[in-house]
């Protein structure tokens, strides 16, 4: 019984060092977990956590790299006879140049809007309006004719090129392209296409082209032109090829009087001997005495070279400008890409576009498609296979531009009133030439 107790005694002595040796193991456990204070009392600094996948990914797309490239949309106005894509020839390659010009600058699109060159809603008075109530409706690039781009420069509608390319520096320029480009001594556009006037004829009644004032009348053959345009730009061209000019001086217009008594000598001499009869008088634009042409009520015409290609008639081929001594002379028109933009961002852009759309190979392809005469001289090989190749090169090259259209508004109904005198048998050329210096206040 003692021996019992003593055993009992010894196991629940055993049981409680167990229970000790556990229950202290379980204190220095916790303790161990319980966070340490620096001497300062500050917390220990938490560990660094590093960003989650998600987070990484937020963060990637908020950095511009990988932001969306800015696209810029160039506003581009043509005139309906340019229009890209019009199902003509012509237009599929302007459309397809365009199109060039977008891929290869995938941050740019290229917009074009059709704009007509007078009327209501005309390209000036869109510009007008556009520049003071609307400028983001405002174009980047246009295409204008030179009377136009003579109107645009002088109201400001357009930005000289002068600092944004060096393009008018290519030797590649026929003279009538030069004298386009510039206006007031500075450059306001890149030309894109010419016109010139020149004579047609029918070979199997006219032999031999007539050169000169005198192979003129001794053909006997009625030459028609629109004697009675406000504009006189038939006139204005033989005057120039007796080396006639302008020059504006102090505010005056002054001219050569001789120059024009010559040309309106030659007028007289040609209704004398029929060439030139008094109805001529009645044609007031080119297109009415080209209708006169078609009709075989003459054998010579003064005609544009568009509308000898656009209009076209059979059995007829086309010549210079007669001139005194048979010397290659004419006048040009022209269309000029200008700038409108005034962001330095999209000046940049439209002219590389303005220079990409007058690059020689572009202009060569486009111009004999179009029916207009390229303003680069290499351009013209591609008429190389052509009969009449030679001559239209020797008409470019001596081709000048038509006069300012200041002189055209002020002369050129004066002129008109001349020549159509002399051709009535009103006057004499001396009497008519004080219709241009009574009405012209610089005489």
């Amino acid at each position: 019984m003692g021996m019992q107790n003593i055993d009992r005694d010894r196991h629940a002595f055993h049981v409680s060092r167990f229970i000790f040796y556990v229950l202290l193991a379980i204190i220095f456990t916790g303790c161990s977990a319980i966070p340490r204070l620096w001497e300062n009392g500050s917390d220990v600094p938490a560990p660094e956590i590093q960003p989650t996948a998600t987070l990484q990914v937020i963060e990637a797309t908020a950095t511009p790299s990988s932001s969306a490239p800015k696209i810029i949309t160039l506003k581009v106005w043509v005139p309906p006879q340019f229009e890209p894509g019009n199902e003509t020839l012509a237009g599929e390659i302007l459309q397809a140049r365009l199109d060039e010009f977008a891929a290869r600058r995938p941050q740019v699109e290229v917009a074009v809007r059709v704009k007509a060159l007078s009327g209501t809603g005309g390209v000036l008075e869109s510009l007008r309006a556009s520049r003071d109530a609307a400028s983001l409706a405002l174009p980047d690039l246009i295409i204008l004719p030179r009377p136009l781009l003579e109107d645009a420069a002088d109201e400001g509608l357009i930005y000289p090129l002068d600092e944004l390319t060096n393009a008018m520096a290519d030797e590649n320029w026929y003279e009538y392209a030069q004298q386009l480009s510039r206006y007031n001594e500075q450059i306001m556009g890149l030309p894109f296409a010419g016109d010139v006037l020149l004579t047609a004829y029918r070979p199997s009644v006219v032999e031999d082209p007539p050169v000169n004032w005198e192979t003129v009348l001794s053909t006997k053959e009625v030459l028609v032109f629109p004697a009675s345009d406000e504009e006189a730009l038939a006139t204005f061209a033989l005057y120039g090829s007796v080396g006639g000019a302008f020059v504006q001086e102090e505010g005056e217009l002054l001219f050569d009087e001789g120059a024009f008594i010559e040309v309106l000598s030659f007028f007289q001499q040609g209704w004398e001997a029929g060439v030139m009869p008094y109805w001529i008088t009645q044609f007031e634009t080119e297109s009415q005495a080209w209708t006169s042409y078609q009709e075989k009520q003459s054998q010579l015409a003064f005609v544009w070279f568009s509308r000898y290609l656009s209009s076209p008639v059979s059995d007829t081929a086309f010549t210079s400008l007669p001139t005194q001594e048979g010397k290659a002379f004419s006048i040009a028109n022209g269309w000029v890409w200008s700038l409108v933009s005034s962001e330095p961002e999209r000046q940049e852009l439209s002219v590389e576009l303005a220079e990409f759309l007058t690059a020689n190979d572009f202009v060569a392809e486009w111009t004999s498609q179009a029916g207009y005469v390229p303003p680069r001289p290499s351009a013209l090989e591609i008429w190389a296979g052509n009969e009449s190749w030679g001559v239209l090169e020797q008409v470019l090259q001596s081709a000048q531009i038509i006069p300012s259209q200041s002189v055209l508004d002020k002369l050129g109904p004066l002129v008109r009133d001349a020549v159509v005198s002399v051709l009535k048998d009103q006057v004499t050329p001396e009497e008519a030439i004080l219709t241009i210096t009574g009405g012209d206040e610089a005489q």
